[in-house]
């Protein structure tokens, strides 16, 4: 399936791209399995992390309750007609969930120091609305 973890890949977007969006100079994946992180460095050294995950037979209401049961702000979020919703939890980290295939996936960033990561947790998101479904 185009959004998983088909030969090698982890998820639809390549380095390149996750490298761009969130202004990092370096990316290194450091777990592929069920869920794939990253953590990536600008150009002064601030870290970010990133995690990606699509989750086949996912349903983002539920996503969203488990979401909100773990004391995460959510709010409604659409992007190309798709409904899905942010997440924020302490530390300035964002999720951007969405409805995807027969799942639902999601792109959590946050940046340690600085950084907009609602803003990149969405781009990240975008780039696999505008090129995959």
């Amino acid at each position: 399936d185009p959004y998983g973890f088909a030969n090698g890949q982890c998820g639809p977007l390549d380095e390149k791209t996750i490298v761009e969006t969130v202004k990092a100079a370096q990316v290194y994946q450091n777990f592929f399995g069920a869920l794939c992180y990253w953590v990536a460095a600008d150009d002064a050294g601030n870290l970010i992390d990133l995690l990606y995950a699509y989750y086949e037979g996912g349903d983002v209401d539920r996503d969203r309750t488990s979401a909100d049961g773990m004391g995460q702000k959510t709010a409604d979020i659409t992007i190309n007609g798709r409904k899905g919703f942010t997440s924020t939890g302490p530390g300035g980290g964002c999720g951007v969930t969405v409805p995807a295939g027969t799942g639902s996936l999601t792109w959590w960033v946050q940046y340690r120091k600085g950084g907009d990561s609602c803003t990149a947790a969405r781009q990240l998101v975008e780039h696999i609305v505008q090129t995959v479904l």
